[in-house]
Protein backbone atom coordinates (compact mmCIF):
# COMPACT_ATOMS: atom_id res chain seq x y z
CA UNK A 1 0.00 0.00 0.00
CA UNK A 2 1.16 3.24 -1.01
CA UNK A 3 2.10 6.44 0.96
CA UNK A 4 -1.37 8.09 -1.19
CA UNK A 5 -3.49 5.01 -0.09
CA UNK A 6 -2.46 5.27 3.54
CA UNK A 7 -3.31 9.01 4.25
CA UNK A 8 -6.91 8.67 2.24
CA UNK A 9 -7.20 5.66 4.79
CA UNK A 10 -6.36 7.65 8.06
CA UNK A 11 -8.48 10.93 7.10
CA UNK A 12 -11.15 8.62 6.26
CA UNK A 13 -11.28 6.70 9.58
CA UNK A 14 -9.87 10.10 11.76
CA UNK A 15 -13.58 11.85 10.05
CA UNK A 16 -11.47 15.23 8.65
CA UNK A 17 -13.71 18.20 7.81
CA UNK A 18 -13.70 17.83 4.19
CA UNK A 19 -14.73 14.39 4.20
CA UNK A 20 -17.98 12.20 5.26
CA UNK A 21 -17.94 9.32 7.28
CA UNK A 22 -18.47 7.14 4.02
CA UNK A 23 -16.48 9.20 1.95
CA UNK A 24 -15.97 12.49 0.34
CA UNK A 25 -18.84 15.45 0.29
CA UNK A 26 -19.29 17.71 -2.61
CA UNK A 27 -20.94 20.76 -2.68
CA UNK A 28 -22.21 22.70 -5.59
CA UNK A 29 -23.01 26.18 -5.33
CA UNK A 30 -25.91 26.94 -8.00
CA UNK A 31 -26.19 30.89 -6.94
CA UNK A 32 -23.49 31.56 -9.33
CA UNK A 33 -25.33 30.29 -12.04
CA UNK A 34 -28.91 31.64 -11.33
CA UNK A 35 -26.92 35.35 -10.50
CA UNK A 36 -25.64 35.05 -14.30
CA UNK A 37 -29.29 34.14 -15.47
CA UNK A 38 -30.91 37.06 -14.30
CA UNK A 39 -28.20 39.22 -15.21
CA UNK A 40 -28.59 38.35 -18.75
CA UNK A 41 -32.04 38.57 -18.62
CA UNK A 42 -32.10 42.04 -17.27
CA UNK A 43 -30.42 43.60 -20.58
CA UNK A 44 -31.70 44.97 -23.32
CA UNK A 45 -34.37 42.87 -25.07
CA UNK A 46 -32.56 43.92 -28.43
CA UNK A 47 -28.85 43.00 -26.68
CA UNK A 48 -30.14 39.71 -25.97
CA UNK A 49 -31.71 38.31 -28.91
CA UNK A 50 -28.03 40.18 -30.12
CA UNK A 51 -26.13 37.92 -28.33
CA UNK A 52 -28.22 34.88 -28.88
CA UNK A 53 -27.78 35.64 -32.78
CA UNK A 54 -24.35 35.84 -32.76
CA UNK A 55 -24.10 32.63 -30.54
CA UNK A 56 -25.32 30.78 -32.82
CA UNK A 57 -29.08 31.60 -33.17
CA UNK A 58 -28.14 33.10 -36.90
CA UNK A 59 -27.88 29.44 -37.67
CA UNK A 60 -31.49 28.52 -36.78
CA UNK A 61 -32.69 32.08 -38.23
CA UNK A 62 -31.07 30.70 -41.58
CA UNK A 63 -32.71 27.67 -41.86
CA UNK A 64 -36.52 29.07 -40.86
CA UNK A 65 -35.52 31.74 -43.93
CA UNK A 66 -34.47 29.09 -46.22
CA UNK A 67 -37.39 27.29 -45.60
CA UNK A 68 -39.74 30.37 -46.10
CA UNK A 69 -38.69 31.13 -49.38
CA UNK A 70 -38.48 27.53 -50.78
CA UNK A 71 -41.99 27.14 -49.44
CA UNK A 72 -42.79 30.80 -51.64
CA UNK A 73 -40.96 29.52 -54.83
CA UNK A 74 -42.85 25.98 -54.37
CA UNK A 75 -46.08 27.45 -54.15
CA UNK A 76 -45.22 29.48 -57.38
CA UNK A 77 -44.25 26.85 -59.11
CA UNK A 78 -47.47 24.89 -58.55
CA UNK A 79 -49.59 27.82 -59.57
CA UNK A 80 -47.87 28.12 -62.68
CA UNK A 81 -48.60 23.95 -63.11
CA UNK A 82 -52.09 24.38 -61.90
CA UNK A 83 -52.65 27.49 -64.33
CA UNK A 84 -51.78 24.97 -67.41
CA UNK A 85 -54.64 22.51 -65.93
CA UNK A 86 -57.74 23.30 -68.50
CA UNK A 87 -61.37 21.13 -67.46
CA UNK A 88 -64.73 20.51 -68.75
CA UNK A 89 -67.50 19.49 -67.19
CA UNK A 90 -69.87 16.77 -67.99
CA UNK A 91 -73.74 16.30 -67.47
CA UNK A 92 -74.33 12.88 -67.54
CA UNK A 93 -78.14 12.45 -68.25
CA UNK A 94 -79.40 9.09 -66.63
CA UNK A 95 -82.52 7.16 -68.44
CA UNK A 96 -85.54 6.62 -66.05
CA UNK A 97 -85.22 2.90 -66.91
CA UNK A 98 -81.69 2.18 -67.02
CA UNK A 99 -81.27 0.81 -63.66
CA UNK A 100 -77.57 0.27 -62.68
CA UNK A 101 -76.19 -1.28 -58.93
CA UNK A 102 -73.25 0.62 -57.03
CA UNK A 103 -70.77 -1.36 -59.26
CA UNK A 104 -71.02 0.67 -62.30
CA UNK A 105 -70.10 3.87 -60.24
CA UNK A 106 -67.42 2.21 -59.19
CA UNK A 107 -65.78 0.39 -61.94
CA UNK A 108 -65.55 4.82 -63.31
CA UNK A 109 -63.42 5.52 -60.08
CA UNK A 110 -61.58 2.06 -61.05
CA UNK A 111 -60.86 3.80 -64.46
CA UNK A 112 -59.35 7.01 -62.76
CA UNK A 113 -56.50 4.99 -60.72
CA UNK A 114 -54.85 4.86 -64.21
CA UNK A 115 -54.63 8.46 -64.01
CA UNK A 116 -52.47 8.40 -60.41
CA UNK A 117 -48.83 9.60 -61.23
CA UNK A 118 -46.43 9.61 -58.92
CA UNK A 119 -43.85 12.12 -60.09
CA UNK A 120 -40.31 12.18 -59.12
CA UNK A 121 -38.59 14.13 -56.52
CA UNK A 122 -37.84 17.05 -59.22
CA UNK A 123 -40.95 17.09 -60.64
CA UNK A 124 -42.64 17.14 -57.44
CA UNK A 125 -40.08 19.67 -54.82
CA UNK A 126 -39.25 21.83 -57.53
CA UNK A 127 -41.46 21.68 -60.92
CA UNK A 128 -44.44 21.63 -58.60
CA UNK A 129 -45.73 18.89 -60.03
CA UNK A 130 -49.46 17.86 -58.30
CA UNK A 131 -51.86 15.15 -58.73
CA UNK A 132 -55.05 16.21 -61.25
CA UNK A 133 -58.28 15.92 -59.38
CA UNK A 134 -61.38 15.29 -60.91
CA UNK A 135 -65.21 16.35 -58.71
CA UNK A 136 -68.27 13.93 -59.21
CA UNK A 137 -71.26 15.06 -58.28
CA UNK A 138 -75.14 14.49 -57.98
CA UNK A 139 -78.00 17.06 -58.38
CA UNK A 140 -81.66 16.86 -58.48
CA UNK A 141 -83.41 19.60 -60.64
CA UNK A 142 -86.65 19.19 -59.59
CA UNK A 143 -86.60 15.62 -59.36
CA UNK A 144 -84.50 15.35 -62.29
CA UNK A 145 -81.43 14.08 -61.07
CA UNK A 146 -78.12 14.15 -62.94
CA UNK A 147 -74.65 13.24 -62.43
CA UNK A 148 -71.86 15.78 -62.92
CA UNK A 149 -68.25 15.27 -63.52
CA UNK A 150 -65.41 17.69 -63.91
CA UNK A 151 -62.38 16.32 -65.64
CA UNK A 152 -59.11 17.72 -67.29
CA UNK A 153 -59.79 17.76 -70.77
CA UNK A 154 -57.00 15.44 -71.55
CA UNK A 155 -58.72 12.62 -69.26
CA UNK A 156 -62.99 13.73 -71.13
CA UNK A 157 -62.11 10.40 -73.56
CA UNK A 158 -61.25 8.37 -70.47
CA UNK A 159 -64.25 9.10 -67.97
CA UNK A 160 -66.65 8.95 -71.12
CA UNK A 161 -65.23 5.96 -72.27
CA UNK A 162 -65.78 4.47 -68.58
CA UNK A 163 -68.97 5.66 -68.97
CA UNK A 164 -70.24 3.84 -72.16
CA UNK A 165 -68.88 0.37 -71.41
CA UNK A 166 -70.96 0.47 -68.09
CA UNK A 167 -74.15 1.88 -69.95
CA UNK A 168 -74.54 4.77 -67.78
CA UNK A 169 -75.59 7.12 -70.25
CA UNK A 170 -78.36 8.75 -72.76
CA UNK A 171 -76.66 8.29 -76.20
CA UNK A 172 -73.97 7.72 -77.11
CA UNK A 173 -73.63 10.41 -80.13
CA UNK A 174 -73.26 12.51 -76.79
CA UNK A 175 -69.77 11.60 -76.11
CA UNK A 176 -66.88 12.72 -77.48
CA UNK A 177 -64.90 9.47 -78.59
CA UNK A 178 -68.05 8.75 -80.15
CA UNK A 179 -66.25 10.90 -83.03
CA UNK A 180 -64.14 8.68 -83.71
CA UNK A 181 -64.77 6.50 -87.41
CA UNK A 182 -64.80 3.13 -85.21
CA UNK A 183 -67.95 4.33 -82.98
CA UNK A 184 -69.47 5.56 -85.95
CA UNK A 185 -70.11 2.56 -87.57
CA UNK A 186 -70.05 0.27 -84.98
CA UNK A 187 -73.50 -0.41 -83.01
CA UNK A 188 -71.79 -2.47 -80.41
CA UNK A 189 -67.75 -1.43 -78.86
CA UNK A 190 -66.84 -4.89 -78.15
CA UNK A 191 -65.82 -7.54 -81.09
CA UNK A 192 -67.99 -9.68 -82.42
CA UNK A 193 -65.20 -12.07 -83.75
CA UNK A 194 -62.77 -14.38 -82.12
CA UNK A 195 -59.52 -11.44 -82.70
CA UNK A 196 -57.31 -11.52 -78.83
CA UNK A 197 -55.06 -8.62 -78.78
CA UNK A 198 -52.05 -9.95 -76.74
CA UNK A 199 -50.27 -6.12 -74.86
CA UNK A 200 -46.79 -5.97 -73.03
CA UNK A 201 -45.21 -3.30 -71.21
CA UNK A 202 -42.31 -3.89 -69.34
CA UNK A 203 -43.75 -0.94 -66.54
CA UNK A 204 -45.44 -2.61 -63.54
CA UNK A 205 -47.54 0.46 -63.32
CA UNK A 206 -48.63 0.66 -67.08
CA UNK A 207 -49.52 -2.93 -66.68
CA UNK A 208 -51.78 -2.96 -63.65
CA UNK A 209 -53.31 0.16 -65.34
CA UNK A 210 -54.00 -1.30 -68.91
CA UNK A 211 -55.60 -4.07 -66.78
CA UNK A 212 -58.47 -1.78 -65.02
CA UNK A 213 -58.85 -0.71 -68.42
CA UNK A 214 -59.59 -3.79 -70.22
CA UNK A 215 -62.29 -4.72 -67.36
CA UNK A 216 -63.79 -1.21 -67.59
CA UNK A 217 -64.32 -1.72 -71.44
CA UNK A 218 -65.30 -5.23 -70.54
CA UNK A 219 -62.82 -6.25 -72.91
CA UNK A 220 -60.94 -8.89 -70.21
CA UNK A 221 -61.54 -11.79 -71.93
CA UNK A 222 -60.37 -10.33 -75.40
CA UNK A 223 -56.69 -8.49 -74.31
CA UNK A 224 -54.32 -10.40 -72.50
CA UNK A 225 -51.64 -7.92 -71.08
CA UNK A 226 -48.08 -9.46 -69.90
CA UNK A 227 -45.32 -7.39 -67.94
CA UNK A 228 -43.01 -8.43 -70.63
CA UNK A 229 -39.75 -6.46 -72.27
CA UNK A 230 -38.92 -5.71 -75.78
CA UNK A 231 -36.29 -8.88 -76.12
CA UNK A 232 -38.35 -11.27 -74.15
CA UNK A 233 -41.00 -11.51 -77.23
CA UNK A 234 -39.24 -14.68 -79.10
CA UNK A 235 -39.27 -16.11 -75.76
CA UNK A 236 -42.35 -15.00 -75.06
CA UNK A 237 -45.11 -15.85 -77.92
CA UNK A 238 -44.60 -18.32 -81.12
CA UNK A 239 -42.84 -17.39 -84.53
CA UNK A 240 -45.50 -15.83 -87.25
CA UNK A 241 -47.80 -15.68 -84.34
CA UNK A 242 -49.52 -12.71 -85.03
CA UNK A 243 -50.79 -10.38 -87.73
CA UNK A 244 -50.42 -7.03 -86.18
CA UNK A 245 -48.22 -5.41 -84.18
CA UNK A 246 -48.11 -1.90 -82.70
CA UNK A 247 -45.39 -0.47 -80.99
CA UNK A 248 -44.78 3.06 -79.45
CA UNK A 249 -41.29 4.13 -79.83
CA UNK A 250 -40.01 6.41 -77.25
CA UNK A 251 -36.97 8.51 -77.59
CA UNK A 252 -35.41 5.98 -74.99
CA UNK A 253 -36.44 2.86 -77.41
CA UNK A 254 -35.13 5.15 -81.10
CA UNK A 255 -31.70 2.49 -80.02
CA UNK A 256 -33.47 -0.06 -79.84
CA UNK A 257 -34.97 0.02 -83.45
CA UNK A 258 -32.65 -3.14 -84.54
CA UNK A 259 -34.23 -4.84 -81.72
CA UNK A 260 -37.83 -3.98 -82.76
CA UNK A 261 -36.90 -5.06 -86.59
CA UNK A 262 -35.73 -8.16 -84.96
CA UNK A 263 -38.53 -9.40 -82.80
CA UNK A 264 -41.16 -8.11 -85.03
CA UNK A 265 -39.97 -10.04 -88.03
CA UNK A 266 -39.95 -13.23 -85.60
CA UNK A 267 -43.64 -12.67 -84.48
CA UNK A 268 -45.40 -11.03 -87.17
CA UNK A 269 -46.89 -13.78 -89.94
CA UNK A 270 -45.60 -13.23 -93.42
CA UNK A 271 -47.30 -10.08 -94.91
CA UNK A 272 -47.56 -9.03 -91.21
CA UNK A 273 -48.28 -5.11 -90.37
CA UNK A 274 -46.27 -3.32 -87.93
CA UNK A 275 -47.32 0.31 -87.07
CA UNK A 276 -44.78 2.18 -85.20
CA UNK A 277 -45.53 5.38 -83.17
CA UNK A 278 -42.84 7.78 -82.01
CA UNK A 279 -42.48 11.73 -81.47
CA UNK A 280 -43.25 13.91 -84.23
CA UNK A 281 -39.68 14.36 -85.45
CA UNK A 282 -39.06 10.12 -85.32
CA UNK A 283 -36.07 9.91 -87.60
CA UNK A 284 -35.27 5.91 -88.18
CA UNK A 285 -33.69 4.00 -90.76
CA UNK A 286 -36.48 1.37 -92.28
CA UNK A 287 -35.06 -2.20 -91.83
CA UNK A 288 -34.34 -4.27 -95.48
CA UNK A 289 -37.25 -7.19 -93.93
CA UNK A 290 -39.80 -4.84 -94.00
CA UNK A 291 -41.20 -1.83 -96.19
CA UNK A 292 -42.78 1.67 -95.47
CA UNK A 293 -46.72 1.41 -96.51
CA UNK A 294 -47.50 4.35 -95.28
CA UNK A 295 -45.88 7.50 -93.23
CA UNK A 296 -48.16 10.34 -91.64
CA UNK A 297 -48.16 12.53 -88.69
CA UNK A 298 -51.74 13.19 -86.06
CA UNK A 299 -51.71 15.18 -83.14
CA UNK A 300 -53.42 14.94 -80.07
CA UNK A 301 -53.79 18.24 -78.09
CA UNK A 302 -50.70 19.86 -78.22
CA UNK A 303 -48.94 16.69 -78.83
CA UNK A 304 -47.57 15.56 -82.24
CA UNK A 305 -47.27 12.26 -83.49
CA UNK A 306 -45.37 10.17 -86.07
CA UNK A 307 -47.25 6.89 -87.16
CA UNK A 308 -45.03 4.47 -89.95
CA UNK A 309 -47.41 1.93 -91.02
CA UNK A 310 -44.69 -1.00 -92.34
CA UNK A 311 -45.51 -4.54 -94.21
CA UNK A 312 -43.08 -7.55 -93.19
CA UNK A 313 -41.63 -8.98 -96.72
Amino acid sequence: MNWQSLETKWLRDKGDNSMGINGIEIEIDFSSVWENIVNFGSQNPAIIAMQIFLGGGWVVFLLVFIYGLYTIFLEYQQGRYLSKWQHVILAIDIPKNNIQTPKAVESIFIALAGTQTSGNLVDIYWSGKLQESFSFEVVSLEGYIQFIVRTPVHFRDLIEAAIYANRIFRDKEELAFSKFQWFKSSPNPLPSTGTKIYAFDENRQNVIAAQKNAIIAQVKDLVFISRYSLDELDVKYDQHQFDRLILQVTLKDEDKINEIYYQASYILKPKGTLLLIGRSKLDISISEKFKLIREEEISRGNSGYKILVLEKK
